[in-house]
């Protein structure tokens, strides 16, 4: 029931396309792609189009950032969380280590024997950086050999 050049309607999609990119496991959108999508709607002027992200901005409802070097748009809420995480993670990552030091290639035997499992190269450096990082984030799929 809402007209389709209506401001509320255009915003609405401005603020779904960066939703949508989180469907895709990604938390941001690039800019550039913003107008496309929201031109698939043919009754609303290049004007609207160009307006609607700026009023979304300044609302915070979304938020402009760049990942690596491209201008991007992301759900407000999703930004300031990730924000927050990443500055959690420096803070942890730049302390004091919480132990002593002790000798990580005897703790490499340790793990294996204590899991029975011997470890694969790549396994063996994660728990090298584990033992001498304050905060390790590890990605990816395990090394099963």
């Amino acid at each position: 029931g809402i007209e389709g050049r209506a401001m509320i309607r255009i915003r609405a999609g401005i603020g779904y396309a960066p939703t949508e990119a989180m469907g895709e496991r990604y938390s941001g959108l690039p800019a550039d792609e913003l107008k496309p999508l929201a031109s698939v709607m043919p009754e609303v002027s290049d004007d609207l189009i160009r307006t609607a992200p700026d009023l979304e901005l300044a609302e915070g409802t979304v938020v402009a950032d760049t990942m690596e070097d491209t201008p991007c748009v992301f759900l407000g809420g999703w930004h300031m969380a990730e924000q927050a995480s990443a500055n959690r993670i420096l803070k942890i990552a730049f302390g004091e280590l919480p132990w002593s030091d002790f000798d990580v290639e005897k703790a490499l035997p340790w793990v294996e024997n204590g899991t029975g499992f011997t470890l694969a190269p790549g396994q063996a450096d994660a728990v090298r950086v584990a033992l001498t990082s304050r905060a390790v984030i590890i990605t990816g799929w395990p090394d099963v050999r």
